[in-house]
């Protein structure tokens, strides 16, 4: 498969797709659920597990450790998402 797209549009698009499926799709974080562990939370975002610990590491989102398990809140995954979107040219 061949794109004629610019990466940055791709990116752009990705990232567009992927936080209105995030607002669209309750299932994906259920309501009764405070906060998600890191393999559902990097699910619910499109990227693998150590994808989202390396952000956290970064200091790009904010998690929490509780019993062991780090997690996050819906509110930190579309932070996250919206401070990743690009605007414009690049």
């Amino acid at each position: 498969m061949h794109l004629d797209l610019p990466i940055d549009d791709l990116v752009r698009v990705a990232v567009r797709e992927t936080l209105d499926t995030i607002r669209a799709d309750e299932a994906a974080f259920p309501a009764d659920r405070l906060a998600l562990w890191e393999p559902d939370a990097a699910a619910a975002v499109g990227i693998k597990p150590h994808a989202l610990r390396d952000l956290r590491r970064k200091g790009l989102i904010v998690g929490s450790r509780l019993g062991g398990r780090i997690v996050y809140t819906r509110e930190s995954l579309v932070k996250l998402l919206e401070d990743q979107r690009q605007e414009g040219g690049s």
